[in-house]
């Protein structure tokens, strides 16, 4: 009988691994800079932006943007990371795998709600939007373990 270790999948291990660090960049990275009057220039990134929605008083908002960027996409990490460090996923811990599915589309939120700020400020004639490369390393963080869950998923039926 093999061992937990020796049925560890190394490519999820190394997805899980990788969107790690893609995913601090990608919370941390500038997502959008904001051009205004060709004089100011402000670059946002998704802490930024949840700071500073939170400054405003707007802590519905901030709260619903920090569960979908950061709560999420964590929690589906340390599940995944705590199900493939065991190296099975037996019966009794398979009920987790919906639930990491889910974690998953909706922790791509933030870039969508992104996509949505980049059109409405470009039509505004007074700004100008670039979105920045934070977004794509989020994005990037999102798609890797989601293919690390779905490998994970994928083992565990077999």
């Amino acid at each position: 009988m093999p061992t937990a270790r020796a049925r560890r999948d190394p490519l999820t291990g190394l997805g899980l691994a990788l969107a790690v660090p893609l995913l601090v960049l990608g919370l941390t990275l500038p997502v959008v800079s904001i051009d205004q009057f060709f004089v100011f220039r402000d670059e946002v990134s998704v802490l930024g932006g949840i700071a500073s929605l939170a400054a405003a008083g707007e802590w519905p908002l901030a709260a619903i943007v920090a569960a979908f960027s950061i709560v999420f996409p964590v929690a589906k990490l340390i599940l995944a990371g705590r199900l493939w460090w065991r190296g099975d996923v037996a019966p009794q811990r398979a009920r987790w795998l919906p639930l990491l599915a889910t974690l998953g589309k909706w922790s791509m939120l933030d870039v969508f709600l992104v996509a949505l700020l980049v059109t409405v400020v470009k039509l505004s004639p007074v700004a100008n939007v670039t979105v920045e490369a934070g977004i794509y390393v989020f994005a990037a963080a999102v798609v890797v373990s989601t293919a690390a869950v779905h490998r994970l998923a994928a083992r565990a039926r077999a």
